[in-house]
């Protein structure tokens, strides 16, 4: 603790900083999985701000056959016997589109094949199979040499014959991290030796169940397999071979190259998929290649050149997954999503160098954050804060839009933590600062109050009575410069402050004033209570001088130590006024409350405007109008009243005064002008007076003008 108060700066910001170096660790350590998270979350914020919306130009190449529920309502429920697959599958490649991929396993014996049916037969000597073809043979006759994928399953257990058309080359194996799988389920025997193979498996977040990845490579006893996008792919490009590889260039990334087809992938060879709305693309339900158009040119035409994707929407399929901003898409049709988005050029990336630039960033940031907010700017500090929030914000998800990286907002999330964990703590520190500089102050309080309890024998309670005192109202001037002084010298400034409150407060005490309270820099103390005065107006006047003299002598001191000098304003008023113990039944002390009190305030705000060190109530000079000389400011209604007031200061008026006057109450302010420094010659001492008044009185005169100046500020 006295670490801290010596330097609350210092410990506010090494408790920032180590709070933001310790959520990047985490973050880069992917702790709990919070960088994935990170990543996921950040994908899903750009995705729902800017869904994909490029490749317009190429979206009649691309066509989803489904298996929706009309096509069940019209050919029964699923699987169909596979012949008439096959037939459908003639048709469509009668069209020669670019590629098709068969979103749907085909795993099992058909059910509808010859031996299944004459198993069937109640009479072992009635043969039925001879009746039927044998629709996997009909189905792998259909698709031989064709370009059609199949789809295949990572799964617990391999079942079927291997089946794989693509040689792959990886390039420094061990820098990748491809998901192991225990078995895959590839299609029937018949349908061996065809062009394609491709896994369909979706990568699912486990946390919220959305596809935002697809995995495009798995390995099996050490030896990898395609998946269905990456399949599809390659035999569009009409090529044998995959390339894994790191890319060159000052931000690498690793990539899949096939063809003329070259994407980035991710560690793991994940396909980072920025979703646009499924809608997009045409879609054919396979209940027309059986309907009355069938064999139709338009049809034809539909699918001509096109890349395919076979699969179902059927609810009952069960082969719908949500996407970051979908609830229920299709698999296949996020498959042809992928592939749309490989043919696009739309590629996502992470990038390591991006994440460390990123972190730097916001490091030099968080240090700025440190400068700006200085010992107690907590305000600009969070402001300040929100606004590299903002524009971070705007960057990334520019940077995406632009270039299709994912820059981590969670990194965004640390340095905000940082930065409202500084502002607490620096409010913190402030509040005991406060707190132990008002415990201090408490010292100041007149003796005279403390003998007048103690002879009453009586603990303080509640109460007051209506009483005429005199008020005094001050307050430092060059409060800022003085402090700034100090720098981060917190200790060495409280000390200052000390020493310029007991030099104001000794005057106070000096006269029997009773010195209810120091605000910040400001004070307040009043003269007939608790102990009668009857010439308190008069002792308010001098102890206000005797205030102002008491700086003097205060500057002459802050000189030697090399310090800025400060000034003291002071009003002063007098009035009926509510005095005594005023508060809560917990919390109570010796106060005032009355008009008198607010005014005098408002008359110590007006010094500075009036150019003069001290202003005095009119009730204040009727009482003690011949104690002392009396130079009449202004006729001023205060903010926030009505009623004019005759203000003053001690000072011996002069004749041109007195015509300065008379020409400023009658509106004839031309006069004022020419005769300026006449005025000023008189009175050099009033100069500032003068001259305020007249840039006052430059900014025109109200239509109204009836010698009452409105002040429009406390």
């Amino acid at each position: 603790m006295a670490a801290a108060k010596k330097n609350p700066s210092l410990i506010c910001a090494l408790a920032a900083m180590l709070v933001f170096i310790a959520g990047v660790l985490l973050i880069q350590a992917n702790a709990l999985g919070i960088k994935n998270s990170g990543r996921s979350a950040s994908l899903d914020f750009y995705t729902t701000l800017n869904p994909f919306e490029g490749g317009q130009d190429l979206l009649d190449d691309f066509l989803f056959i489904d298996i929706d529920e009309a096509s069940l309502s019209a050919l029964g429920q699923w699987p169909w016997p596979r012949v008439i697959f096959a037939r459908a599958m003639e048709k469509i490649l009668a069209a020669e589109p670019m590629v098709v991929g068969v979103d749907i396993l085909q795993a099992e014996t058909d059910r509808f094949n010859p031996d299944s049916l004459s198993a069937l037969a109640t009479d072992a000597s009635n043969d039925l199979g001879k009746y039927f073809l044998d629709g996997d043979q009909a189905l792998a006759d259909a698709l031989r040499d064709e370009p059609v994928v199949l789809a295949t399953a990572l799964a617990d257990k391999t079942k079927n014959a291997t089946k794989k058309s693509a040689n792959i080359l990886v390039k420094d194996k061990a820098r990748f991290d491809i998901r192991s799988t225990p078995g895959i389920i590839f299609p029937v025997d018949q349908l061996s030796g065809l062009e394609g193979y491709g896994f369909v498996n979706v990568d699912l977040d486990h946390a919220d169940n959305t596809v935002r990845y697809l995995p495009l490579l798995g390995s099996l006893e050490g030896e990898l397999y395609p998946s269905f996008v990456l399949e599809m792919a390659r035999v569009y490009e009409e090529d044998r071979m995959l390339n894994l590889d790191l890319s060159d260039g000052m931000l690498p990334f690793n990539s899949v190259t096939t063809g003329f087809l070259d994407f980035p992938v991710t560690l793991e060879a994940n396909f980072i998929i920025h979703h646009g709305y499924s809608s997009r693309f045409n879609v054919l339900s396979m209940s027309e290649m059986f309907g009355d158009n069938a064999d139709s040119d338009d049809l034809a035409d539909m699918m001509d050149s096109k890349i395919i994707v076979i699969g179902s929407s059927a609810a009952g399929l069960n082969d719908l997954h949500a996407t970051n901003i979908e609830q229920a898409v299709p698999g296949p049709l996020i498959q042809l999503s992928a592939i749309h988005q490989i043919m696009a050029e739309r590629f996502l990336k992470f990038s390591p160098e991006i994440d460390l630039a990123t972190i730097a960033l916001l490091f030099v940031a968080l240090l700025a954050l440190f400068i700006v907010t200085g010992r107690d700017r907590i305000n600009l500090g969070l402001v300040f804060s929100g606004l590299i929030i903002g524009v971070s914000f705007w960057l990334c998800v520019y940077v995406f839009n632009a270039q299709g990286y994912i820059i981590n907002s969670f990194f965004l999330v640390a340095f905000g933590s940082s930065a409202l964990l500084h502002a607490l703590l620096q409010s913190a520190f402030l509040a005991l600062n406060k707190k132990a500089l008002q415990d201090a102050f408490g010292s100041y309080l007149a003796p005279e109050m403390v003998k007048e309890i103690e002879r009453s024998g009586q603990q303080p309670e509640l109460g007051g009575e209506k009483k005429e005192l005199s008020v005094v109202m001050t307050d430092m001037r060059n409060f800022t410069a003085l402090g700034e002084s100090y720098g981060e010298d917190v200790e060495g400034f409280t000390n200052t402050m000390n020493r310029y409150m007991t030099a104001i407060a000794q005057p106070v005490l000096d006269n029997k004033g009773t010195l209810l309270k120091f605000i910040g820099d400001a004070s307040m103390h009043i003269h007939g209570a608790p102990i009668d005065d009857a010439a308190h107006p008069r002792t308010a006047v001098e102890t206000a001088l005797g205030m102002i003299k008491a700086v003097e002598s205060f500057n002459a001191e802050l000189a030697e130590e090399g310090k800025p000098p400060v000034g003291l304003g002071a009003g002063v008023n007098t009035g009926e006024i509510l005095v005594g113990n005023i508060g809560a039944k917990t919390k109570f002390g010796y106060d005032v409350l009355g008009d008198p009190v607010s005014v005098a305030a408002r008359l110590e705000s007006q010094t500075k405007s009036y150019g003069v060190l001290l202003i005095v109530g009119p009730d204040t000079v009727a009482k003690c109008k011949d104690d002392f000389d009396w130079w009449e400011l202004d006729n001023i209604a205060v903010k926030g009243k009505e009623d004019p007031l005759r203000i003053y200061t001690p000072r011996k008026q002069t004749p041109q005064h007195d015509d300065f006057l008379e020409a400023y109450y009658s509106g004839k302010w031309d006069e004022i002008f020419t005769g300026i420094e006449v005025f000023k010659s008189a009175a050099p001492d009033m100069s500032a007076y003068y001259d305020n008044m007249v840039s006052r009185m430059k900014e025109g005169k109200p239509d109204d003008w009836d010698g009452i100046y409105r002040a429009t500020s406390k």
